[in-house]
Order: structure tokens, then sequence, then C-alpha cells
């Protein structure tokens, strides 16, 4: 039989007012919690997404040095781009430097920054740090 007389549980205008901070509380938690899904190797990434290459997570952290010779230009020096990135093997982390086409070696495998873009040209401004993008593969030579 249906009755009017119990209405159920009453929330409280203290209770109702926290609603709002206990489900912001809830979505930021989740947020927090997701972790980053590495790209496979070979993918071009940008500065703080990480690559799996290998058995390691290679993630870029910033641009040390970009003194490449611009594509429009005649240089005497190619010169050269080295980029910070943490990378991950076998529960070790470590940041260092990396140099465009130099291996890097780091737990008994090989990791190599193979490709930077975009080149940088005479007719534009410099690169900026969110517009780089890195290709990292195995820098094993076999």
């Amino acid at each position: 039989m249906f009755s009017l007389a119990s209405p159920g549980p009453v929330l409280s205008g203290r209770m109702i007012r926290a609603l709002p901070c206990f489900a912001a509380v809830a979505i930021l938690s989740a947020c927090a919690t997701t972790q980053q899904v590495a790209q496979p190797a070979g993918s071009a990434i940008a500065l703080g997404e990480s690559v799996a290459v290998e058995e390691m997570s290679v993630t870029p952290l910033r641009v040390v040095e970009d003194s490449r010779c611009p594509i429009n230009a005649r240089c005497v020096w190619a010169g050269r781009l080295v980029v910070e990135a943490a990378i991950r093997s076998d529960g070790v982390a470590e940041t260092r430097e990396m140099t465009l086409g130099e291996p890097e070696l780091m737990g008994g495998q090989s990791v190599l920054l193979s490709e930077v873009l975009p080149r940088p040209s005479t007719q534009t401004m410099p690169v900026a740090p969110g517009d780089y993008r890195f290709v990292f593969t195995n820098g094993s030579s076999d």
C-alpha cells in the first residue's frame, strides 16, 4: 500500500550545499589517477607526451638547444638539437639530455631521437616550444 505519511530521508540545507563540493572532489580525483598512455615508437609527440620504445618510456621535457641550420639557408655547420627527456626503464627513471641523431643507452637498451619537426626557417619566427614534435625510435643498428 502507498502512503504519503512517510516521505523518506530529507536533506538539510547544509547537506545540499555540500553536494557540489563532493561532486568536484570525485571528478578531480578521477582525473588525478588517470595515467597517460605512451604512444608507439616512431610516433611524433609533443613536449610532455610519452612514447614507448622497446621496454622504455621516453618523455621529452624541454628543448635545451636548437641550433639546426634553417632549411632555406647555407650553413658551415649543420647545428644540433638537444632535448631534456625523462627515460624510464626497468623501474629506473632518469632525466637525460638527448641529441638529435645520437643514440642514448639505458638499461642495456638504446633509444634514438631520430627526427624533430618543424625545421627552423629564416622566413619564420623561432619554433615555439609547443610546436615541436619529436620522433624516438630504437637506437640499435641491427
